[in-house]
């Protein structure tokens, strides 16, 4: 009889073995800090992880912090740590104890891996001329020895991957003026990431996340991940944890990523909490900035409003039995659909009468006019407006990610539809009205 141990770890192994092959020899950029590097046991178990990575033929990248052990040591020595906007403070002789204090966790993260029979190498951003900086300011005031990164060189990096190593990154770098300066760890993970052309950039922290307003918690922005797909491929949002995001749906986040100028992308969303989920697409955003692509400012605000215009409208009927949030995201489809072929065939936006035709137009094929009230349909038609006044009227690839979409919604419908006729609905409806005429 084989152990039921054994027959858990293959099963384990048959699961992940899929992205094992997926992520075989490409870069994966990891940025270690907070608690993790604090407790023991977790450090240990997390560089275990890392090293596993490595063991299956991925090619991690350590980007780590210190800053817990960095404000203990400026301690010690009886001066008091000070941070502007968040920031800290480093003068000269806070540098110097900040570079003494990340190169010991360097190379205690570099003994650790060693231990466990991977060879590391632990480098700064001074090393190779890795990690070039500018001054940084906050809101234009000085903060000392606080660099910006302006250019990163990986030939260093590329070099140790070359000869497995696995490279274990100390986030400081060098100025113009060859000056040492401290390096947020997070931007420094995020231009290794984008300069090594890294497939997967991932944070390991006790940090919550980023808040869209700090007094604010349901307004965290949610764990995502993003993989770029083919061309062709369309938006696709997978929502992990279902229980947590508590009001934004997939076909929400998809529309909406459309909008902001996502194209074939792969979205998985989760929280670790309970939260709206409107914050989402800020996680998005940032995460193809890592990859390098740069988005419309305008495009990505009139993509937040048309979350929050759809998510109130579903909220406010949600207790209606005959209102479907499918119905309602595939309304919208149509509605920027319509509104683009305006433009096309005009060469002008729509007017405020064409406008509220289309919106009303689209509700009505999808069943929803008499079913949402006029205070909903005013919403939709002011984000109308500000859609169509957007460059994402005149995209092309806009309208190839909305047939995609639209085609996905028309499916979902479909097997609704199937699933009533399979559990015999339309036949008990079909049966009470002819009993009203017998």
């Amino acid at each position: 009889m084989v152990n039921q141990k054994y027959l858990e770890k293959a099963e384990v192994l048959i699961e992940a073995l899929p992205y094992i092959q997926r992520f075989n020899r490409k870069v994966i950029v990891v940025k270690y800090g907070g608690s993790a590097m604090v407790d023991e046991e977790l450090k240990r178990n997390v560089i275990k992880d890392v090293v596993l990575l490595k063991l299956v033929g991925f090619k991690p990248i350590i980007v780590h912090g210190g800053g817990k052990e960095i404000s203990r040591w400026v301690g010690k020595v009886g001066k008091e740590a000070k941070f502007v906007n968040g920031l800290r403070v480093t003068d000269k002789e806070t540098m110097e104890i900040a570079e003494m204090v990340l190169g010991k966790v360097n190379k205690e993260l570099v003994t650790l891996v060693e231990s466990l029979g991977v060879k590391a190498i632990g480098i700064s951003g001074k090393d190779g001329g890795l990690l070039k900086v500018n001054k940084k300011l906050s809101q234009g005031q000085d903060i000392g020895y606080v660099g910006d990164i302006k250019e990163v060189n990986p030939a260093i990096l590329n070099e140790l991957l070359e000869k497995d190593f696995l490279p274990i990154v100390c986030p400081v770098g060098l100025g113009d003026d060859f000056a040492t300066y401290n390096i947020n760890a997070d931007d420094a993970a995020c231009a290794i990431a984008r300069a090594m052309k890294a497939e997967k950039l991932a944070f390991l922290t006790d940090i919550e996340g980023v808040y869209r307003d700090p007094e604010d918690t349901s307004s965290l922005i949610s764990s995502v991940m993003v993989q770029k797909q083919d061309s062709g491929t369309g938006v696709k949002v997978k929502i992990i944890t279902q229980s947590n995001i508590t009001k934004i749906t997939s076909n929400q986040y998809a529309n909406a990523a459309i909008t902001a100028g996502v194209s074939d992308v792969e979205i998985d969303v989760a929280s670790v909490s309970k939260v709206t989920g409107e914050s989402a697409l800020t996680g998005v955003y940032k995460a193809l900035e890592a990859n390098g692509e740069t988005l419309d400012p305008e495009r990505t605000q009139v993509a937040q409003d048309e979350l929050e215009t759809t998510n109130e409208i579903a909220q406010n009927n949600a207790d209606d039995s005959n209102f479907d949030s499918a119905r309602l995201d595939q309304a919208l489809v149509e509605i920027k659909q319509e509104l683009a072929q305006i433009k096309q065939n005009q060469g002008s936006a729509a007017t405020t009468e064409q406008v509220e035709q289309v919106v009303q137009d689209a509700l009505k094929k999808f069943n929803l006019s008499d079913i949402i009230s006029q205070d909903d349909i005013d919403k939709l038609i002011a984000f109308a407006k500000k859609y169509q006044n957007t460059s994402a009227i005149d995209s092309q690839e806009v309208l190839n990610q909305l047939n995609k979409l639209s085609g996905s919604l028309k499916n979902q419908l479909s097997g609704l539809f199937n699933k009533a006729q399979s559990e015999g609905w339309f036949d008990k409806i079909i049966n009470f009205i002819k009993s009203l005429f017998n």
